[in-house]
């Protein structure tokens, strides 16, 4: 009997939903390259994910005081040390905010630059991002050029001009920020559904009037079935395993965890909500599943705003981030990074589990570039935390901490990040036109 073989391209269909598959042995000729998707030899894509966190560290304690690959996790590090040899610390950069004039705040500049390397004008980011730059030179392959997501809604500003400063990480020109999604339920809806189409206008209303309310997988499971049906027992397994995750993450997703529209005057409050954590976990599961699935290779994704002003109850606290980066205790201030170490370490949990072509898995082929506005919340830009997980797909050596001399620009950094993820750009940012060393193999 001859072999299935299936398309990279092919979709589950059924009333008006499509839903990408993650990649099957039915997808992989001989070799183990996809049918039909020409990857420089025969390698998985290069992804990134630019991962923000806010308001810095505390450099005393989060900075490794050794470098080279004997170097020690710190305390606050300790989520990460299981990835140890599929990531890199780097120390010792100097931020492009430090060289801005005074338009806006120094956290507002700060998340501006963070992907840029520009200095923030009237408008907002003084050039386009690297998740923007990448789609759209290389992006082409895929249903969603970038991804871009927040997991706070937006907030104020130091001043209502530069309102687009304070709440926008990734910016396609100079001044024109990409939107975020900051709601994860819509963003799995764009992701991983066509969704029903409407009635015309004037015409009858759909006979099935709960058939938005039901889960995406329903609507698609007779493609499931016939498919499950040609698949060979691994295949199967794998196809099965990929559909429970999205249901479980569906289900998480509930209409009835999101916040009400203002206009709604409830009779009762919701049996259940999604935390702060649950939601920015819920955002990197589908930024995994989407990656997954080739639906993009740039994700842009910050934990907040220019200021994040929310109170974690859950970790202790009784102020609220931003105030306590400038007037709280360091102990509460590490309390914060150690948990945004977890959530970068449930990231590479995930895309860990996901095998990919040479026996790889998707950390190998990918850069997870992980860092905050500033040094530390008190406005300073001389020292920017950077953790730089993945290999690119061999590009990128890691297992080190790396640390730079004074005054060396983080453009370099970015400059280094775009090359290894496969950019023709001769330069990047303000100054970065030359790759830092011991980063590239």
């Amino acid at each position: 009997m001859k072999s299935f073989k299936l398309n990279r391209r092919t979709f589950l269909r059924g009333a008006g939903y499509t839903l990408a598959l993650p990649t099957l042995d039915a997808m992989l000729d001989s070799r183990g390259f996809l049918h039909g998707v020409a990857h420089a030899q025969g390698k998985s894509p290069v992804r990134l994910v630019i991962f923000h966190f806010p308001h810095g560290v505390v450099p005393a304690v989060w900075t490794p005081s050794t470098t080279g690959k004997s170097f020690t996790f710190t305390p606050t590090m300790k989520p990460l040390e299981p990835h140890r040899d599929k990531l890199n610390i780097i120390s010792g950069l100097e931020g492009t905010p430090a060289k801005m004039g005074n338009i806006g705040g120094a956290h507002s500049r700060g998340l501006n630059a963070l992907a840029t390397g520009m200095s923030a004008i009237q408008s907002g980011a003084g050039g386009p991002s690297m998740d923007q730059v990448l789609g759209s030179e290389l992006g082409g392959a895929t249903r969603f050029r970038a991804v871009v997501a927040c997991n706070e809604q937006p907030g104020n500003a130091d001043d209502k001009a530069t309102t687009a400063h304070a709440n926008n990480m990734s910016w396609s020109a100079a001044g024109r920020f990409v939107p975020a999604e900051r709601n994860p339920a819509e963003l799995f809806k764009k992701l991983f559904s066509g969704g029903v189409p409407m009635p015309p206008p004037g015409g009858p209303p759909p006979a099935d009037t709960t058939a938005a309310q039901r889960s995406i997988l329903d609507h698609v499971k007779g493609d499931v079935t016939a498919l499950s049906s040609r698949l060979g027992s691994g295949d199967r397994a794998r196809l099965d395993d990929y559909l429970t995750g999205l249901r479980e993450l569906e289900r998480q997703l509930d209409s009835s965890s999101m916040p009400l529209p203002t206009s709604c005057t409830p009779g009762s409050s919701p049996t259940s909500s999604l935390s702060r954590d649950q939601r920015a976990r819920a955002f990197i599961k589908i930024f995994v599943t989407a990656m997954q699935c080739d639906l993009t290779r740039y994700v842009s994704f910050a934990l907040s705003n220019a200021f994040d002003n929310t109170v974690y109850s859950d970790l202790g606290m009784n102020q609220h981030h931003h105030e306590i980066s400038h007037r709280g205790s360091d102990a509460d201030l590490n309390k914060h990074i150690t948990h945004y170490h977890g959530l970068l370490a449930y990231m590479l949990d995930l895309m860990k589990a996901v095998p990919e072509t040479g026996g790889t898995n998707m950390i190998d082929n990918s850069i997870v570039y992980f860092t905050s506005e500033m040094m530390q919340g008190v406005h300073s830009f001389e020292r920017i935390p950077v953790v730089l997980a993945g290999r690119a797909g061999g590009r990128i050596q890691t297992g080190q901490h790396l640390t730079f001399p004074a005054g060396t620009s983080i453009c370099r950094l970015l400059f280094t990040i775009m090359q290894a993820a496969g950019s023709k750009v001769t330069k990047f940012g303000m100054n970065g036109d030359a790759v830092l060393n011991g980063i590239l193999v």
